[in-house]
């Protein structure tokens, strides 16, 4: 006679590999690429063209001794203010299915970046080189890598090697301008390269590791403590 379907079906399914919980909820292993996810990546990309505009503002190339920790607060307060705002508004547009508030993840993103800007306000350039490698950085990685996919990490197989090196090509590049050009003293290319490599090689090593820490804090405080 012949065989029982589920039990054909049994003896073609592939066998599970199982995976850590940290694994399985990786963007790159869980969620797929549609539409609302793009929007996501890109809005979240959005943020690394902060350092280029901030420079243009009133007084900001006035010597921070001069203006002190208030107008650095309105400034860093009023920017994040609007792009938390714009965030809530459009929070169904930007939040994945599973996922209840975005709020979360908009404050882990901001709280390396705001914690640099105001405890080293005579060199913000440090705070917007580590919002360039979360905004760019990762934000690439997630996007390349949930596109091309490719060969997975050996210790994080939720992770691809395309996208690391997304987050180092496209993160290296936009935070080493973004530290130059927002450097309120003159500061070199070279001396610039030279930081923000180090400070986004410690934020991909960090990217790349399973935790169940979300992933945007994992990646600004590592690019701080890199700085």
């Amino acid at each position: 006679s012949a065989p029982d379907s589920g039990a054909a079906c049994a003896l073609v399914e592939p066998a599970q590999v199982e995976l850590s919980p940290a694994v399985e909820n990786s963007p790159e292993h869980s969620v797929k690429l549609t539409r609302q996810e793009v929007s996501r990546k890109l809005w979240h990309m959005s943020a690394g063209l902060v350092p280029f505009v901030v420079p243009f503002l009133p007084y900001y190339s006035v010597s921070p001794e001069h203006w002190g920790l208030q107008g650095l607060r309105l400034m860093v307060i009023g920017t994040a203010f609007v792009l938390m705002s714009l965030s809530l508004v459009y929070s169904k547009r930007f939040a994945r299915p599973n996922e209840r508030s975005i709020a979360k993840a908009m404050s882990c993103y901001a709280l390396p970046v705001l914690a640099l800007l105001l405890l080293f306000p005579a060199q913000l350039q440090l705070g917007f080189a580590v919002l360039a490698i979360v905004a760019i950085g990762d934000g690439a990685a997630g996007l390349i890598g949930m596109s091309l996919r490719g060969p997975r990490l050996l210790w994080n197989p939720g992770k691809t090697v395309t996208g690391t090196l997304a987050f180092l090509l496209f993160g290296i590049p936009v935070a080493t301008a973004a530290y130059w050009f927002s450097a309120q003293t003159a500061v070199t290319w070279g001396e610039s390269v030279s930081i923000v490599t180090a400070a986004a090689l410690a934020a991909a090593v960090a990217e790349s590791i399973p935790s169940s820490i979300d992933d945007n804090l994992r990646v600004g405080t590592a690019a701080a403590m890199g700085m």
